[in-house]
């Protein structure tokens, strides 16, 4: 949108139209949401699980080399 200013310019003032999400799509939203959450923390877990098996394999090599 352009609208005059007062020093008699035009500047350019941008607007977004404002959306309201029927309630359908919200509780979709909301749900998806959740799921990715849920996914995040699946995934934290296995990264955590890999971490430990390979320092375990690790501390397995370094004994190994000991005995």
């Amino acid at each position: 949108m352009i609208c005059h200013g007062h020093g008699g310019g035009a500047m350019v003032v941008l607007c977004r139209p404002v959306l309201k999400r029927p309630m359908c799509l919200s509780s979709n939203t909301d749900q998806l949401r959740t799921q990715l959450d849920q996914l995040h923390a699946e995934a934290e877990s296995t990264r955590a699980k890999g971490f430990i098996r390979s320092f375990l394999s690790i501390l397995n090599f370094i004994q190994d080399l000991k005995d």
